[in-house]
């Protein structure tokens, strides 16, 4: 159990514990953020289709275009997407087979999702409202910490400020 610890204080299979927790499978990546705002790019072109639809084109398109981008690190930050709150399922299930899985529905994004920025911002701040209820509070969060978890880096100015500013919300709303 990790309460009472500060994010910083514990060991990154224990990070990876705490979202594992929320089932939700997270490898620091420099990637994940492009992985977003790609995915919502994919997702505007043809906005009437299922969750598989879009990931398996945007498969493709890291495949095709930066195959340096893993397949693992595409497929975890779509889970990242889910798991967040990031998507609403068509719920009309008379246009579909008995049975269906969920990501097989078509798919929209959350209604408070009108940019692409705000999808990854609504998924940064859903991860780490979960890492704040697993460690008991948002104060235990280092953001240089959280810096990396999010984007792989805590170098970088702009993304401190960016986590930091997303801790103080998280923060004001407990």
């Amino acid at each position: 159990d990790a309460t009472g610890m500060s994010l910083d204080d514990i060991t990154d299979a224990a990070r990876g514990k705490i979202l594992a927790e929320k089932k939700v499978r997270m490898t620091p990546t420099k990637n994940r953020p492009n992985i977003i705002l790609q995915f919502y790019k994919i997702y505007q072109t043809k906005p009437s289709r299922s969750l598989t639809a879009v990931k398996e084109e945007l498969h493709t398109y890291f495949e095709e275009n930066k195959p340096h981008v893993k397949w693992n690190e595409v497929h975890e930050t779509i889970h990242q997407l889910f798991r967040t709150f990031c998507f609403e399922f068509d719920s009309d299930n008379s246009k579909y087979e008995p049975g269906i899985r969920l990501w097989e529905k078509e798919v929209s994004l959350s209604s408070d999702v009108k940019g692409q920025y705000q999808l990854l911002r609504k998924c940064d701040r859903g991860l780490l409202q979960m890492i704040a209820q697993q460690l008991g509070s948002a104060e235990m969060i280092d953001k240089e910490v959280a810096a990396r978890l999010l984007y792989g880096t805590s170098k970088e100015k702009r993304v401190l400020d960016l986590v930091t500013q997303l801790l103080t919300e998280i923060k004001k709303a407990d």
